[in-house]
This record gives C-alpha cells, sequence and structure tokens, in this order.
C-alpha cells in the first residue's frame, strides 16, 4: 500500500513536469475546425487535481486488490497441503 502510495504520488510529479514541458513547445494546429473546437491555434494542456486524486485512488485500489485477493486464497490452503501439492 505505502509503495502504491509512492508510485501514485511520482507519477503526479512527474505528469506535471511533462506537462510544463509539453505546453512549452507551443504546438500549434493548422486545422480550421480544431481551431474553432479549441479556439486557439496553440494548443495548452493543462493539470487537473481532481482527475490527478482519482487516478492516484485507482491505482492504490488496483494493487490493493492485486496483492490482497491472492494472498486470502493463499491463507485457506494448509501449508502441508500446499508442499504436497507441488
Amino acid at each position: 500500500m505505502i509503495t502504491a502510495s509512492a508510485a501514485g504520488a511520482a507519477s503526479l510529479i512527474i505528469s506535471y513536469m511533462a506537462l510544463k514541458a509539453l505546453n512549452s513547445f507551443n504546438i500549434g494546429i493548422g486545422n480550421s475546425i480544431v481551431k474553432s473546437l479549441f479556439g486557439n491555434e496553440i494548443i495548452y494542456v493543462r493539470f487537473s487535481f481532481t482527475v490527478a486524486v482519482i487516478c492516484t485512488l485507482l491505482s492504490i485500489i488496483t494493487v490493493w486488490a492485486a496483492a490482497f485477493i491472492p494472498v486470502r486464497k493463499a491463507l485457506k490452503i494448509e501449508p502441508s497441503a500446499a508442499m504436497r501439492a507441488s
């Protein structure tokens, strides 16, 4: 759980830095349809704190489920039975 939280925090920092780097390139689009949709020729990507929190929580839940469910199944098996099966 601690590893998942640390990975979530690290991914937030890395994604924020990547967005800052991406916005520094001032990527322009010459398509008139895209320009009318976005209102500008240059696209800027912004950081959404709400989306970041939701993604971090989903990653923690996924890691928890991936670790906890197999452990629960393994705890139901007797150690001697597991040794005999292998």
